[in-house]
């Protein structure tokens, strides 16, 4: 629930903590991909620390 209002409130970046179920690599790619079937732009996916790291 927390992506598909991320999603579709056009929000650039999304941040986690939930690193075994949305933060995590093989994750975000098969969300990423969902948004994108659905003709949405997914947001970026992060923790606080990978945020900063940008």
């Amino acid at each position: 629930m927390h992506i598909a209002i991320t999603v579709s409130n056009g929000v650039d970046h999304s941040l986690t903590w939930n690193c075994n179920h949305i933060a995590n690599a093989a994750m975000r790619s098969a969300i990423e991909d969902r948004c994108r079937s659905q003709d949405d732009e997914p947001a970026v996916l992060c923790t606080p620390e990978e945020l900063l790291e940008e």
